[in-house]
């Protein structure tokens, strides 16, 4: 079903080209390899959990671009975003947790982003600051099988909400080929835990720090 469901909204965004490449509408492939990493909110003095470290995780997907002037976009589209929660519990903890878990999810993410553009800096490129927010719909969850058990997270909240800020640099590679490269910082705002056993009061929030690779045509 999660198949059926990205393969068809996929599907959507390529039949609509046709009408993009006849209007202020812009469509592009971005590839993004990032570092994630979870920020673990506890207020608890009894109970020991911390962010067990990053990962790094390849997302990509399409990128859908509106020029509304010449030196600002709007810019959304459909991004497989996956991520991993690791989390450290001490060994002195008084519920009885394993000393580490690890999660995985998948996501995908619609943003909704406005690109601020410079002046040429040299002929044919600009550079660009983007700032925003993202949908992100959780389609997949799974503790790590490898572990023997993860038993501290139950479930995952259905939606992430991030802030989005970014910069980069787009390169005009020919008249309707527009080559471009930047960093951009996703920063979880809501709680991702919908369901933790003995400790309710857990919260965690993402963070990405992203490299975003693309071409638009």
């Amino acid at each position: 079903m999660r198949k059926i469901l990205f393969l068809s909204t996929l599907w959507g965004f390529i039949s609509y080209q046709s009408f993009a490449q006849d209007s202020d509408f812009t469509l592009g492939i971005k590839i993004a390899p990032a570092i994630h990493s979870t920020r673990v909110l506890l207020d608890d003095p009894n109970i020991l959990i911390s962010n067990a470290g990053s990962n790094m995780k390849l997302s990509f997907g399409l990128v859908v671009d509106k020029q509304l002037t010449d030196n600002y976009i709007l810019s959304t589209g459909l991004i497989y975003l996956p991520k991993q929660v690791s989390i450290g519990i001490a060994p002195d903890d008084p519920a009885g947790f394993n000393s580490a878990e690890t999660y995985k999810l998948q996501y995908l993410q619609i943003p909704a982003t406005i690109k601020l553009f410079t002046n040429e800096i040299i002929p044919d490129a600009k550079v660009y600051f983007q700032l925003g927010m993202a949908l992100e719909i959780k389609v997949y969850e799974e503790a790590d099988p490898t572990l023997v058990e993860n038993d501290l997270i139950t479930k995952f909240q259905p939606i992430n909400l991030p802030v989005i800020l970014g910069a980069g640099l787009e390169y005009n590679l020919g008249i309707n080929t527009v080559a471009f490269g930047g960093i951009s910082y996703h920063r979880g705002l809501n709680n991702i835990v919908k369901e933790s056993t003995s400790v309710p009061e857990l919260e965690i929030r993402s963070t990405v720090l992203s490299i975003d690779i693309g071409v638009k045509f």
